[in-house]
């Protein structure tokens, strides 16, 4: 996972945490 190409938080927790709803 590339933190500098994570534009936004809601991303970086999407990216992370696929579980939880979008």
């Amino acid at each position: 996972l590339d933190l500098s190409d994570v534009k936004d938080e809601a991303t970086f927790t999407a990216i992370r945490w696929p579980a939880l709803p979008q």
